[in-house]
């Protein structure tokens, strides 16, 4: 688990694709918000398993950005 999130926390891109919608939890403790850059949506209150315990409420969120 410690090396997977080294990986992602520390991955170095080359290329910023700007159709890439990045959906956040602001109660995220796995990845720490402060290591975000070009955040789309910061949800309140949800965590980093919101996609599990609140996808009915994030697939609203992505119909309606989608639009």
């Amino acid at each position: 688990m410690k090396r997977s999130v080294n990986m992602i926390v520390n991955w170095e891109k080359k290329t910023i694709f700007s159709n890439i919608i990045h959906i956040y939890g602001d109660n995220d403790y796995a990845i720490p918000i402060k290591r975000l850059k070009n955040l789309s949506f910061c949800v309140k209150n949800r965590s980093h398993m919101m996609t599990i315990t609140k996808g009915n409420e994030r697939n609203k969120l992505v119909n309606e950005i989608l639009k």
